[in-house]
């Protein structure tokens, strides 16, 4: 009879360990897709925003052309380093950008380079 409980308690336990490792699994999967959502319109939104940006800084540097060429060239140099910049942040899409600023170490060299020139 103890034994006869026994097996019935060892078989209920593996059937709930089961079942928990079953719902385990669906709540990973439901993350992933939420953040795969996320991720897909975040991606969206910058589609959208980039030319507008790229839109706007060449309209910028057109109108600095007549008033003050030299900015003109340094906001050129600029936009092409932060370009570069973002192309290149853009291919590591898990840098921890908001975190760790080192992986944009980059960008103040370029910067003082690009202002040295002008």
């Amino acid at each position: 009879m103890a034994r006869c409980v026994f097996y019935l308690l060892a078989v209920s336990f593996h059937y709930v360990s089961l079942a928990q490792e079953a719902t385990h699994e669906v709540e990973a999967r439901a993350m992933q897709t939420s953040i795969q959502a996320r991720d897909a319109e975040l991606k969206a939104l910058k589609a959208q925003i980039n030319p507008h940006f790229l839109f706007n800084s060449l309209n910028s540097i057109s109108a600095l052309t007549s008033i003050d060429p030299v900015r003109a060239r340094d906001m050129c140099v600029l936009l092409g380093d932060f370009l570069r910049l973002t192309l290149a942040w853009v291919k590591r899409p898990r840098c921890a950008f908001p975190r760790n600023w080192t992986c944009c170490k980059n960008i103040w060299p370029l910067r003082k380079s690009a202002l040295a020139h002008g």
